[in-house]
């Protein structure tokens, strides 16, 4: 069984590259890339999970986990309520009203993405802080875009300081995105928190290896007129390969796959393209052989404790705003 570490230390060897700095952030991100490939060409990059979503009186708009692919229903299992997922057309003509009368919502439609799953409701600074200390200095840095009360487009880049947050100078009504600047050679070791200076709540989440994050937004229809809990169920991705002991959620019998992927897209790149096409040839064997014997389980809905049971997988820390909503 390989592990990410294992596998970033067999791309760095098939390079005769450094086990830090650029190298060792180049071979991180394009044995992800692979890794994404197989999930997504054998259909295993998702999983089954439910997580609760809180509406509020007057608010039609909700932002889901960064890591949800397919919303596949939202229940109120306390009071037998569903609220039906329809297509963005079928709301513009069957419930043009975009939001009606309140009430009981008994529809929703997904109207696109955004880079915050949850939005400012009182106009505030915002604090950025990373989960790792060495994410300080000035190669590291965020750029901030939002608007203000009157609807101007504010941006402007703060530098990071690791685990210490770090005020905005704007104060922002909304947030449309955020997104790192590393600069070159700088590797990025945590993950990133957006939150509210005053009212303390967490906008969006930036995992290691994302530049900026897309959440699902959706529209319920007629817009919320009271707090209701409803469960959300849901395909999710399954994250990228992030600490050194990770391994990837595959047969092991494909973990070389990884290796193989990775170095075909670095290959060209250093000088090495006759091993590069070799072992691209065998990422392309080895993908069809992993999609051919791929066998799903239909109609399972795993929580998050079963999801590691079943895949026989060490429990990792689970991410709020990736795994599940944000509080």
């Amino acid at each position: 069984m390989a592990t990410y570490k294992s596998i970033q230390t067999d791309v760095l060897n098939l390079m005769g590259g450094d086990t830090s700095g650029d190298d060792k952030t180049m071979v991180k991100a394009s044995i992800n890339r692979a890794y994404r490939r197989c999930l997504e060409e054998a259909d295993l990059d998702h999983e089954h999970r439910e997580f609760s979503l809180t509406t509020v009186a007057s608010t039609s708009q909700y932002g889901m986990p960064l890591y949800v692919r397919e919303v596949l229903n939202i229940e109120d299992d306390n009071n037998d309520r569903t609220i039906f997922s329809i297509s963005a057309l079928e709301y513009d003509t069957s419930y043009p009203g975009q939001g009606g009368d309140g009430g009981d919502p008994t529809r929703a439609y997904r109207f696109g993405t955004r880079g915050v799953e949850k939005q400012i409701s009182t106009a505030e600074t915002v604090r950025i802080e990373s989960s790792s200390a060495s994410d300080a200095g000035g190669n590291f840095k965020v750029r901030v875009t939002g608007f203000d009360a009157s609807d101007r487009m504010l941006t402007e880049t703060l530098q990071m300081n690791g685990t210490s947050a770090v005020t905005s100078t704007n104060t922002y009504a909304s947030i449309e995105r955020v997104t790192k600047l590393a600069a070159t050679g700088s590797s990025w070791t945590g993950y990133l928190s957006l939150k509210g200076t005053t009212s303390g709540t967490t906008f969006a989440i930036i995992p290691l290896l994302w530049d900026s994050p897309d959440y699902q937004w959706w529209e319920f229809y007629p817009t919320p007129d009271t707090a209701r809990t409803y469960v959300v169920r849901a395909n999710m991705r399954k994250p990228d390969l992030l600490n050194d002991e990770d391994w990837p959620e595959m047969d092991t019998e494909f973990h070389s796959l990884l290796i193989w992927g990775a170095f075909a897209e670095i290959g060209p790149a250093i000088g090495k393209s006759n091993l590069s096409d070799r072992l691209e040839r065998r990422f392309e064997n080895g993908l069809s052989r992993l999609a051919s014997g791929t066998q799903t389980e239909p109609n399972r809905v795993r929580v998050f404790a079963d999801v590691q049971t079943v895949a026989n997988i060490p429990a990792r820390p689970l991410i709020p705003g990736i795994d599940y909503g944000l509080a």
